[in-house]
């Protein structure tokens, strides 16, 4: 069972990562397996892991004015995975 969930799209914005070649591989068969495509992906794999890190919400209500991006992150009541224990989105 894939840990990044479908998801109706908001609001987008572009951003351009470049990845190594393996770790491009192994997107593109992520999204054949999830039945997403590689932004729902990217998007899911960054909310895990701004999640995951305990020190990271701290330091963006310290810091987060500096990007003009308001003062920390918003809570989610409800995980966008379907794992919580794996993992929680974009």
């Amino acid at each position: 069972m894939p840990l990044i969930a479908p998801r109706s799209r908001g609001r987008r914005a572009t951003v351009k990562v470049e990845l190594d070649g393996e770790t491009r591989r192994l997107l593109r068969l992520y999204e054949k397996y999830s039945n997403n495509d590689s932004d729902r992906i990217v998007e899911g794999a960054l909310a895990m892991l701004f999640a995951q890190d305990a020190e990271f919400s701290p330091w963006v209500a310290r810091h987060g004015e500096e990007n003009g991006e308001g003062g920390g992150l918003r809570s989610r009541k409800t995980p966008d995975t379907h794992d919580v224990a794996a993992g929680e989105q974009a």
